[in-house]
């Protein structure tokens, strides 16, 4: 079983988009989970979309469908992960959509430095938070 856990940035990410499900992502926690299910860490591990890779820990984008909105892949959501060997643990960091209200066409450079560096200081004073999916 995969350890999920998640950093404050995905939590208020996560929590923006499911708030108000009439905007069309009140499927979100739903579909992340349909895309983690019955994977091992090695699967994940080697997914794909890698952004960076530092040693035994890579930071992966995956592509997700929104299924309340019937989008595909490429039109539903982006998934930040972080994936750490070492800890044997996947850290969720960011997550939002391609189109509506609330969309991204990517993250920039320094957005994912920020990212990484947020799960740096979170691993070292305990905030990460187990991610119930």
């Amino acid at each position: 079983m995969v350890k999920l856990l998640s950093t404050s940035s995905f939590r208020n990410s996560l929590n923006t988009l499911c708030k108000r499900p009439e905007n069309g992502y009140g499927s979100c926690l739903f579909d992340i989970s349909q895309v983690l299910k019955d994977k091992s860490f090695d699967d994940i591990f080697n997914r794909h979309f890698l952004i960076r890779e530092m040693g035994n820990v890579r930071v992966i984008k995956l592509r997700i469908q929104n299924s309340q909105l019937n989008y595909s892949s490429s039109q539903g959501y982006r998934l930040i992960i972080l994936c750490n060997k070492n800890h044997n643990h996947i850290v969720l960091l960011e997550i939002y959509p391609k189109k509506g209200r609330y969309s991204k066409s990517d993250l920039t450079k320094r957005e994912y430095k920020d990212l990484i560096e947020l799960y740096s200081q979170e691993l070292k004073s305990g905030q990460l938070s187990i991610q119930e999916i």
